[in-house]
């Protein structure tokens, strides 16, 4: 949350028994929800023949990079400079450029800590619910960042394959708007600073329909969901510095205070999209009097918006809901969903200088029912998963995070009777706790984390070429993919298998 301050001795309203707890552990409540709705999620993906791969985003060749020729790529060039010059994947010296080392070298850090907590997601999973689980869940790169990049929701996408989901706004009114947007995001009057992400649709059936919706902020006042029961001096749930006017920072300020049992939410651009193609998909219907074929049907987009955003995959809330509604991501990360909820009628206006994009009640209804029921189902069989782990795996959790298991379970069942209504509600209150997801997971099974070591140390160099593959989750495979690798700096960087033709290659 924009955060409840962590002074020791602050207590809050416990997010699964109603009594006051402190700070710290209210976070490790919401650490156990959102792992909980995470291992759920892999399970009925494993469940229903699904491909599931979670991506980290390579570092940008536009923010940090400089190239054997010098001129016109030098290091240290601005983001304006950059957007002076042609398209870099265009450029023939595209290949010789290369990122800073420390850059570099942070990144694989960032990416050894999710090849760790997948590992321990794969291995929990292989030793409690899933033994068969074997290679299924995976590690990838999404798309590399481009001017007008999109992620795209792929139609009855879900067996797929990520990398075969990527679609395109080929033609029509809604081409142009894409690219007019991309070029003049401060002309659009759309939001384009930090995670800024506008919702578009293409419309083969009409290539006059255009329809666009960037990141818009709203007031929750469902009395259905979790109260800290403490006033703080920013509201709950916002996200910090999100009060700016300037759109390349913020959404403005708020229309007003917010009032007890009312929270920040965000509803990002992909959520509004596929309401949009819901919508014109079931007019099409009636009009026509008959099922809508496969290539008829409408395609929801979100596109990286300013130059502030740059990585192409869709947080893990936004892509509950896109599963949900039957649009599965081209590529899915487990970084921050801050305060994200899913697209209702009965969401009010959380900004002061726009107006709140309009919903149709019966199709949001719709879909929030179906994202409720799956979010449920999500936490019964993470949390199965959990129970089995806390009892039959000693020291794999953290300590203090198995009283939190017993309470989520005493909750869901409280739940069990209204789970198409609220059965999501729990996911929600924990992410306006804001923190990355794989920190979550790795926070709950720090010991299993810690368990995973390296005899040797091992160079970045050795550590791309052997964890840039996929995922595994059989005892001997777990110790190579899981490890923890001790960085010999003296070492240069030569990565192997992470790097595309496309991309820029460290020294």
């Amino acid at each position: 949350m924009q955060q409840i301050d962590q002074k020791k001795e602050k207590l809050v309203t416990s997010i699964l028994t109603g009594k006051k707890i402190s700070v710290q552990e209210m976070e490790k409540e919401a650490d156990i929800i959102v792992t909980a709705t995470v291992l759920g999620f892999i399970r009925v993906r494993y469940k229903n023949n699904e491909p599931c791969r979670f991506d980290i985003e390579h570092p940008s060749p536009i923010t940090d990079y400089q190239t054997t020729h010098g001129k016109p790529y030098k290091l240290g060039m601005t983001l304006d400079e950059y957007f002076q010059q042609k398209n870099w994947s265009s450029d023939k010296n595209v290949g010789k450029r290369v990122i800073k080392q420390d850059r570099y070298e942070k990144f694989l850090r960032k990416y050894q800590d999710l090849l760790h907590v997948l590992s321990i997601m794969s291995k929990v999973l292989h030793l409690t619910t899933e033994p068969k689980i074997g290679k299924f869940l995976q590690d990838g790169q999404s798309n590399i960042w481009d001017l007008g990049a999109l992620i795209t929701g792929l139609p009855e996408g879900g067996k797929t394959k990520f990398d075969k989901r990527h679609r395109q706004i080929l033609k029509g009114q809604a081409k142009v708007m894409k690219e007019y947007i991309a070029r003049n995001p401060n002309q659009s009057q759309v939001y384009f600073g930090r995670g800024a992400y506008t919702g578009m649709i293409y419309d083969p059936k009409n290539l006059e329909h255009s329809f666009y919706a960037p990141t818009r902020r709203v007031i929750d006042q469902n009395k259905f969901r979790w109260d800290p029961g403490v006033i703080e001096k920013h509201p709950l749930g916002l996200i910090k510095g999100n009060e700016s006017s300037d759109l390349s920072k913020g959404l403005g300020p708020l229309p007003r205070k917010l009032n007890r049992g009312e929270r920040i939410g965000y509803i990002h651009g992909m959520s509004s999209a596929i309401n949009e193609c819901v919508k014109t998909d079931l007019n099409y219907e009636k009009i026509k009097e008959r099922k809508i074929k496969e290539q008829e049907k409408c395609i929801p987009f979100e596109m990286a918006t300013g130059k502030l955003t740059t990585k192409m995959a869709s947080c893990f809330a936004c892509c509950t809901y896109m599963y949900a509604a039957g649009y599965p991501p081209s590529s899915m990360h487990l970084g921050r969903g801050e305060s994200w909820v899913p697209p209702t009628t009965d969401l009010i206006n959380g900004e002061k200088n726009r107006k709140l994009q309009t919903f149709d009640k019966k199709i949001s209804g719709s879909l929030a029912k179906k994202w409720h029921s799956d979010i449920f189902t999500y936490l019964e069989l993470g949390l199965e998963t959990l129970v089995k782990v806390s009892t039959s795996i000693p020291n794999s959790l953290s300590q203090g995070y198995q009283e939190h298991v017993k309470n989520l379970w005493i909750k869901l069942q409280s739940l069990e009777n209204h789970k198409d209504e609220i059965g999501g509600n729990l996911f929600l209150d924990a992410l306006t706790y804001h923190k990355p997801d794989w920190q979550r997971i790795k926070d709950v099974f720090q010991p299993v984390y810690d368990g995973f070591k390296l005899k040797q140390r091992v160079p970045p160099n050795k550590l791309v070429s052997m964890l840039g593959t996929s995922m595994v989750s059989s005892d001997e495979e777990v110790l190579l993919n899981g490890m923890k690798v001790i960085f010999d700096d003296a070492v240069p960087v030569e990565p192997v298998s992470l790097i595309r033709k496309d991309e820029v290659r460290p020294y």
